[in-house]
């Protein structure tokens, strides 16, 4: 059986756009029974609260797509619905522990370094350019090429099993501007760019 908090109830739907102070403190003078039960108007305002802020914190996680920069600071702008930066930024942290992680939204930018959050005003341009003047050079990006533009047309031609041919699927884990796959096979196409 699952142990919730009501205080951590209260603290996540405190990330919520809508989010009142008087409500968090209706709630915690609540029965801790009629809160988890969702009995009163306001345990039920706050579970909802609740669900939209995780919901919201669930899909940045699942569809944020990082940026690396050349001395290895991964970024992003954001521009979510609720208060989740600071927690996407986290979350990438622990993902990504020897990259510094920078969320940049319209409330801030935050920048996450060996799991420690700092909060700033300043655009997402100036802090990566103040971070990239004071980092070394990262050692796990010195031989791993990221920023040519033949990366996904490299990923492209090696999802490409000629002896498949199952298109659909082979679509799937291709972006769309790579899918314009017409007469030639992607292998031909390889060839067709070496011989020239």
């Amino acid at each position: 059986m699952l142990q919730y908090d009501v205080e951590e109830w209260v603290e996540t739907a405190s990330r919520h756009k809508d989010y009142r102070d008087e409500l968090g403190e209706e709630v915690l003078r609540q029965d801790q029974n009629l809160v988890f039960s969702v009995s009163t108007p306001a345990a039920r305002e706050i579970y909802n609260m609740r669900r939209q802020v995780m919901f919201v914190y669930d899909k940045i996680k699942s569809f944020t797509r990082l940026k690396v920069s050349k001395k290895g600071v991964l970024f992003c702008e954001l521009a979510p619905e609720h208060f989740v930066e600071d927690l996407v930024a986290k979350f990438f942290a622990k993902r990504f522990p020897l990259f510094i992680i920078v969320i940049a939204s319209p409330r801030g930018t935050f920048i996450c370094e060996n799991t420690k959050i700092y909060e700033t005003k300043e655009r997402l341009e100036q802090v990566l350019t103040r971070l990239e003047e004071v980092l070394p050079e990262n050692p796990l990006l010195k031989d791993f090429n990221i920023f040519e533009q033949d990366l996904w047309e490299t990923f492209y031609y090696s999802q490409y099993i000629k002896e498949r041919k199952n298109k659909r699927y082979f679509l799937r884990g291709v972006p769309k501007r790579f899918q314009d796959v017409k007469d030639v096979t992607p292998i031909e196409q390889e060839q067709q760019r070496l011989t020239v």
